[in-house]
């Protein structure tokens, strides 16, 4: 009896070391696949970080470069501008001017044409009809 229990006791001491060293592979494993996907998105934010501090400064020489264009030479703005829509020379027009007349001008087109949309919608939606829409009876019909 005293040999079975010294038994029993060997196979549980074996049994509890078994379990013990899978539960550390299985901890070691898992730290392993955190490790690797710390570094994964790692790389990637910097990556990401990087690719945004470039595009800025892209865009800052570029608003600079146009920047510099205009104020150097707004005559030669203006010319390819103009170039090959009108025979005028454009040291005659102002460029400011201008630009702010046609932007006036698409505006309160919009503008415009917001209010005819907006009273055909007023207009559908008391159920009045266009006189020139032609309505289909079906009574009228049969």
């Amino acid at each position: 009896m005293k040999h079975r229990l010294t038994e029993m006791n060997e196979r549980q001491r074996e049994d509890t070391f078994r379990l013990e060293y899978r539960s550390q592979q299985q901890q070691e494993e898992t730290r392993r696949s955190q490790r690797s996907l710390f570094w994964i998105a790692g790389v990637v934010g910097g990556a990401l970080l990087l690719t945004l501090v470039v595009m800025a400064r892209l865009q800052s020489q570029a608003i600079h470069r146009i920047a510099h264009a205009v104020h150097v030479s707004p005559d030669a703005l203006e010319q390819t501008r103009l170039g090959a829509w009108s025979g005028q020379s454009p040291t005659s027009i102002d460029v400011g001017e201008t630009s702010v007349e046609a932007a006036n001008q698409r505006l309160a087109a919009a503008v415009e044409k917001i209010e005819r949309r907006i009273g055909s919608l007023e207009q559908t939606a008391r159920g009045k009809k266009d006189p020139e829409q032609r309505v289909y009876d079906l009574k009228d019909e049969a």
